[in-house]
């Protein structure tokens, strides 16, 4: 399926072409997300738009205890997805930074160690 002898692994020249075509091995670099960013984020849903539209109609009909009701709902989901996904982009982050990792591979009959 590979084409790579379990004795000999890849020759250089084939390293070459299969970078050449497929690209590098490793994760793509993301910048750095700002806490402004996924604060805005949150509000980029379907369901926060329904709420905001919610919470206008029931202003606008004079049930303002509604509409500060659904206001509430609406701080507390932007609150939750905020700080969860702060959580999960900062650990991203933190995994990515924990730098090279080295693996061995064998290239033309020898024993190489590489950063994976």
């Amino acid at each position: 399926m590979l084409h790579v002898g379990v004795e000999d692994g890849l020759e250089e020249e084939e390293v070459v072409r299969r970078r050449s075509h497929h690209g590098p091995n490793q994760l793509r670099k993301h910048l750095r997300r700002s806490g402004w960013s996924i604060l805005i984020a949150q509000f980029q849903s379907l369901i926060v738009v329904l709420l905001v539209a919610a919470a206008a109609v029931a202003f606008v009909f004079g049930e303002t205890l509604e509409g500060w009701a659904v206001g509430v709902v609406i701080g507390l989901n932007t609150a939750i997805g905020f700080f969860t996904e702060r959580g999960a982009v900062r650990s991203m982050e933190g995994l990515y930074a924990l730098g090279s990792v080295n693996t061995r591979v064998r290239r033309g009959g020898r024993v190489l160690e590489i950063p994976a």
